[in-house]
């Protein structure tokens, strides 16, 4: 008994959510029949035509002959009207919001009683009952989404997403049903590597290259997690970040060269998938993993600071984030474990990166060069402080150098900033250097003064320069402001 009503509880919610949906759509035709609009004059439609305009998001060059939940008009001219191309189907909402909500409500029922089901009275079924549970489950709410007609509707092309992807759920624990009950297997790898692979399938079969976020994602993020386990069955898990990194700077490549509908997705879970990838490498192969994950993190910043690769605001806001986070994350771990035996080799090869980004934060190919300026600012003082590592009489001397030069820098238009990161620099590297190289009691005068001298020449200094630093932060703001 138990499991019969079990087994009838999804089928009383789909026969619910058919019926709203049944309900909601004789409810639409009925008003679509009552305020047709009238044909249009044929001797207007081309001067119509003519004066129509219609504008798309950005990416949707490429995406111009796909449905999108986007169609954004331009505001209407006083001189003609606004009106949807002959060639494209309008977008606008015919079903009621409620009946949206109770299709939601509804999916999300069947989802929760599947859970239920799993974990309170899945071992009282029977393999044939988990099997028709799973499979019912996957082809109710395939069958649901597959009879809505969403070429007129944004909100059913949503609700036709959300019950495929409920689909594909259940196929995927109807794939693992098969590996359990049936193969009578126990690994994790390969129960991984069919509910993985079933849910990358179908999610893939519905996708196809359309724009259907959902699914989009769902094939995604299952194939990484599929060839994932696919590899590790076999190999450990160097292989296997290497082969996530490959599928995520795949994505993010076809992403920005457009070979990818909806391409935001694609970065976004490329750059996460191929940073996943160097964890994984990092793991076994720490220095390759280490060197890997910085040399991503700063390909993943690029786009976003660097003319000519993508020209939307969004993806340049997506790749900053995601890229300043990954270097947050990479670059301290990655200066630590190379500095340990080559603490000069490695400072010095984070001074000639910071020389690099302020020599291109002068230059006209990037979008935000105050941004390359400060960051390059920073890790020239970090670079003379990590060789400190390995010769501590060497670090305070070349921090004082580096600083000195990055006060004279700031002197030259456009670069005032640095002589308040050079000042910094003095303030950090001068108490070092009387510290290494006058040790003793008596040396703790000393140090009061030379550092009370140094803040009041910084205080001179700010007060003489704080104008041209205040314009020029003020100028590279507006820049920022104008850099797509």
């Amino acid at each position: 008994m138990i499991g019969l009503g079990v087994l009838l509880l999804p089928l009383l919610v789909i026969g619910g959510i058919v019926a709203a949906i049944v309900v909601a759509r004789g409810d639409r035709s009925e008003r679509a029949t009552a305020t047709a609009p009238p044909p249009p004059d044929q001797s207007t439609s081309t001067s119509s035509s003519t004066a129509t305009s219609w504008r798309w998001p950005e990416a949707s060059t490429f995406l111009s002959t796909q449905p999108t939940l986007f169609a954004v008009p331009e505001e209407p001219s006083d001189e003609a009207d606004i009106r949807t191309p002959s060639d494209v189907t309008p977008l606008h909402r015919s079903v009621p919001v409620f009946a949206e909500a109770l299709g939601y409500i509804g999916g999300v029922l069947v989802l929760v009683a599947l859970g239920v089901i799993v974990q309170q009275y899945w071992s009282d079924l029977q393999v044939v009952g988990r099997l028709a549970m799973s499979a019912g489950t996957a082809g109710g709410l395939f069958g649901l989404g597959a009879i809505l007609t969403v070429e007129r509707d944004v909100a059913l092309r949503r609700l036709r997403s959300f019950l495929w992807l409920g689909s594909a759920a259940g196929s995927a624990l109807f794939a693992g049903v098969v590996v359990v009950d049936l193969v009578d297997s126990r690994s994790a790898r390969t129960i991984t590597i069919a509910v993985a692979g079933a849910f990358a399938l179908q999610c893939g079969l519905l996708w196809r290259n359309r724009f259907r976020p959902l699914q989009q994602a769902g094939f995604v993020i299952g194939f990484a997690v599929f060839i994932a386990a696919v590899i590790d069955q076999f190999t450990h898990n160097g292989p296997v970040g290497l082969a996530l990194w490959l599928f995520g700077a795949s994505l993010v490549v076809g992403g920005l060269r457009r070979a990818i509908v909806d391409p935001t997705i694609a970065e976004f879970a490329g750059a996460a998938i191929a940073y996943a990838g160097c964890a994984f490498i990092v793991s076994e192969l720490m220095g390759f993993g280490e060197m890997l994950a910085v040399t991503t993190a700063w390909a993943l910043v690029a786009p976003a600071v660097v003319r000519g690769i993508t020209a939307e605001r969004r993806e340049q806001i997506l790749f900053g984030v995601i890229g300043a986070l990954a270097l947050w994350s990479s670059m301290p771990s990655a200066i630590a474990y190379f500095a340990i035996d080559a603490g000069i080799a490695t400072g010095l090869v984070v001074w000639l990166g910071g020389a690099a980004l302020i020599a291109a934060g002068v230059s006209d190919r990037v979008r935000v060069p105050i941004v390359l300026q400060v960051g390059g600012a920073v890790m020239l003082i970090i670079g003379a402080a990590v060789c400190g590592v390995q010769n501590p009489g060497f670090a305070p001397l070349f921090g004082m150098l580096t600083a000195i030069g990055l006060i004279a820098l700031g002197t030259r238009p456009g670069l005032a900033l640095m002589s308040l990161f050079g000042s910094v620099g003095l303030l950090i590297n001068v108490p070092w250097t009387i510290g290494y190289y006058f040790p003793g009691r008596g040396r703790v005068p000393f140090l009061i003064l030379i550092s009370g001298l140094l803040i009041i020449a910084v205080a001179v200094l700010m007060a003489r320069s704080g104008g041209r630093i205040r314009d020029e932060v003020s100028s590279r703001r507006g820049h920022l402001r104008h850099a797509a």
